[in-house]
């Protein structure tokens, strides 16, 4: 087969002619006119490839030995490269083969080598696009690297994106749970509030993987992005238990008073917020439109998880807290034989004997 081949990708005009992989000319017109403005000026480079491009073409064909019309395939250069130049090239490349009546062949290049790109599209949106990614690795590229040893295969896209979202999460994750415990931590002046807080949020992820389950939808990173948003949540409720809690032992009430009056004082708060916030999920996560698809394991996660995480904070906290004062209360009469009453090891407590000294 013989084919010519064009090149404007930048700065540089190119032609050559092969034939059964032999290349038969080669010829390569350099623009010395950016010289002058220290880089490739686009609207120039466009200009000149347009000039010199068809003379550069013939003389490719007239030093090759074959004529015009034996030409059976053009192949032009898609990218990557300057539009502007990459347009004028494809756009010569068309005409000719229209008026040759040849086919077209589009080059396109990655680091320098030759590229082939193969995109596709998911038939089921609730298929999972990693599951497919790593179905073609395990059956399929084997094969192909096995027939052509010199292949690098590479995946793009959507695939790309996720790995770089959770490679990225795994700093930024960590760090805003460490600023969410700084943040408490100094609010209530107690480090075992926040750790408590934290505590909650692997409890919550597991109705978060029921509830993919349920709706038939793998975990993903939009999931990912919907946990995020759920630990901010569950941390707020928390929150607003905890700071009555402590309001209620500044008050000088009893440390199962504050516990149990905080409950019941913020059931209405809590129950509310997490009510309101999954029905406004609702229409998201049953929505069959095709467009709602992508939005749905983010709706899922803070979905399921916060209703959850509504008894965890009703329940499971005030658990936490009664144990983490047993513990402060065990700690203090191993170390000096003094025998407190519960209030007295809590840190809003601590303060005011602080504050009364």
């Amino acid at each position: 087969m013989i084919v010519l081949g064009i090149e404007t990708s930048c700065d540089e005009t190119a032609a050559s002619v092969c034939s059964n992989r032999k290349i038969l000319s080669n010829i390569v017109s350099s623009q010395y006119i950016h010289n002058n403005y220290g880089g490739v000026i686009p609207e120039l480079a466009s200009r000149e490839h347009e000039k010199y491009l068809n003379l550069i073409v013939n003389t490719a064909i007239n030093k090759s030995g074959i004529k015009l019309s034996s030409l059976e395939a053009i192949a032009v250069t898609q990218g990557p490269g300057l539009a502007g130049t990459l347009l004028t090239g494809i756009s010569f490349a068309k005409g000719l083969s229209l008026s040759l009546n040849i086919p077209i062949v589009a080059i396109n290049h990655l680091d320098g080598k030759r590229e082939i790109k193969v995109t596709a599209n998911l038939i089921d949106p609730n298929q999972s696009a990693s599951d497919a990614v790593f179905g073609i690795q395990q059956s399929i590229i084997p094969i192909i690297e096995e027939k052509y040893p010199t292949i690098e295969t590479s995946f793009e896209g959507q695939y790309r994106e996720a790995n770089k979202t959770i490679q990225s999460s795994k700093v930024v994750f960590p760090l805003a749970l460490f600023l969410i415990f700084c943040v408490i931590g100094f609010t209530f002046r107690t480090y075992s509030q926040p750790i408590l807080l934290l505590l909650l949020i692997p409890f919550s992820l597991t109705t978060v993987a029921w509830g993919h389950l349920v709706h038939g939808f793998p975990v993903n990173v939009i999931s990912l992005l919907g946990v995020i948003a759920l630990v901010g949540i569950l941390v707020n409720d928390g929150l607003v238990l905890i700071s009555k809690f402590n309001s209620n032992l500044r008050s000088g009430k009893s440390y199962d008073e504050s516990l149990f009056g905080a409950g019941k004082e913020r059931f209405r708060a809590i129950f509310l917020t997490s009510i309101t916030t999954m029905a406004g999920l609702a229409p998201i996560i049953f929505e069959k439109s095709f467009q709602a698809q992508l939005l749905k394991p983010m709706a899922i996660s803070i979905a399921y998880g916060i209703g959850y995480a509504t008894f965890l904070t009703l329940i499971l906290l005030p658990i936490l807290l009664s144990l983490t004062n047993s513990l402060k209360l065990n700690f203090v009469w191993l170390r000096s034989g003094i025998k407190l009453e519960k209030r007295d090891v809590e840190a809003p407590v601590i303060e005011i004997n602080r504050e009364k000294k």
